[in-house]
């Protein structure tokens, strides 16, 4: 089999680095021809990914769920060649969710057996996502975060991005409508396929990669306190239980607001409002363990 691996060498500390030449000497090693191709700015991956002479029997995004992203949006469609993850980031909630354990041996074996999984694809507009996208104070941090970004790929380097959002938030009023459902009102919509979120918070309990469904967390109150709740519920998994948090399904989300709000996919910057987020389900192969029931 020919296998392309485009990775993100800097991830993780540099241990991104390590785990694709340890996969790389192992396919080879099995008589498997690889291509390695590493990232050296924002885009690099998508461009690879999207290259004419891609022409891979399988291909490997190596590193966060960032450079996964960018391989997925770099991608024609429809989807055919199957995609595996090799985790190396700081959150790796992609890898989490589909039970992946992130060794080398792990992904050379979902190589050779060839058993791809159909997974869900968002979309915003031209932008592909596999884990979320939200409107409100929560796009605000990423915004933030983008400005200042470079240095730390730990979960601290939100810190300053926090405070600099609470200093300049003001809670919009978001008008949510999922399918032909009767439109929800609200100051924070997060469209999950995802249970995890960023890496420390359980939101969408009952979101999968491969449910066919959004989970469309709607909160109705955008005070600075009621943030820190939602937080807190967050961290605890509990966010369902809390007055003014609705949960709806569906594969298609619209958000507007009477004041442009900003936006965010799978953590990068995507505009403001108006939004739309619709589902493609199960249209991409991943190689990824059996579900678990």
């Amino acid at each position: 089999m020919k296998v392309l691996v485009v990775g993100n060498p800097i991830a993780g500390g540099g241990a991104a680095a390590r785990k694709i030449e340890a996969l790389a000497e192992l396919l080879r090693a099995r008589g498997h021809a690889v291509e390695v191709f590493l990232t050296a700015a924002a885009g690099d991956a998508r461009a690879r990914a999207a290259a004419p002479e891609f022409g891979a029997d399988a291909l490997i995004a190596a590193g966060g769920d960032g450079t996964l992203n960018e391989v997925v949006n770099g991608l024609r469609e429809p989807f055919a060649t199957p995609v595996g993850f090799l985790p190396a980031g700081t959150a790796n909630v992609t890898a989490r969710e589909l039970g992946l354990s992130g060794t080398p041996e792990e992904i050379a074996a979902l190589i050779e057996a060839g058993d791809a999984r159909r997974i869900d694809v968002g979309r915003a507009g031209g932008r592909r996502f596999l884990m979320v996208a939200s409107v409100g104070f929560d796009a605000l941090v990423v915004a933030e975060d983008a400005r200042r970004r470079a240095k730390s790929q730990r979960f601290t380097r939100f810190a300053v991005p926090i405070l600099r959002a609470l200093w300049r938030y003001r809670a919009p009023a978001l008008t949510v409508t999922v399918d032909d459902a009767p439109p929800v009102k609200g100051a924070l919509a997060i469209v999950s396929k995802t249970r995890h979120y960023g890496g420390l918070f359980s939101l969408a309990r009952e979101a999968r990669c491969d449910s066919g469904v959004f989970e469309v967390t709607v909160c109705a109150r955008g005070s600075r306190p009621a943030l820190v709740l939602y937080a807190l519920a967050a961290l605890c998994g509990r966010m369902e239980r809390l007055g003014g948090v609705r949960t709806l399904r569906g594969i298609r989300v619209a958000v507007e607001s009477e004041a442009p709000a900003p936006v965010e996919v799978d953590g990068e910057p995507f505009g403001t409002t108006p939004a739309t987020f619709e589902l493609a389900a199960g249209a991409l192969p991943f190689l990824a363990p059996p579900r678990r029931s």
